[in-house]
């Protein structure tokens, strides 16, 4: 993990974050795990692996049985992170739209 990276629980989901600006998650169902991207829609992925047509987020969605390729998936979590990060250092401050902050219900608090 990156330095300047960490995981909270925000809404009882596992929630990595850049400052506190969230850029990724986990949540866990019965039968499958995403891993989801909140501004999934906004970055790039190559290889295909987002689902999803809301707005702005996206997911990977983790099945048994179902093949993921974890390098393509680490590269999606490296290309949000690299996201998140560039959008910290452009805005000098804090952001203004709760999307930027984890989800529509607002920041994800550390625990």
């Amino acid at each position: 993990m990156r330095r300047d990276a960490g995981v909270v629980l925000h809404d009882g989901q596992p929630t990595a974050c850049v400052a506190d600006a969230a850029f990724a998650y986990v949540d866990a169902f019965r039968a499958h795990v995403d891993v989801g991207f909140f501004r999934g829609a906004e970055i790039a992925d190559p290889d295909g692996l987002l689902e999803g047509n809301g707005e702005l987020m996206r997911h990977v969605k983790l099945e048994p049985g179902r093949d993921v390729d974890a390098r393509a998936l680490r590269r999606l979590i490296e290309t949000a992170y690299t996201d998140r990060r560039g959008r910290l250092d452009s805005s000098n401050g804090p952001l203004s739209r709760d999307h930027d902050r984890g989800s529509q219900r607002g920041a994800p608090r550390r625990r």
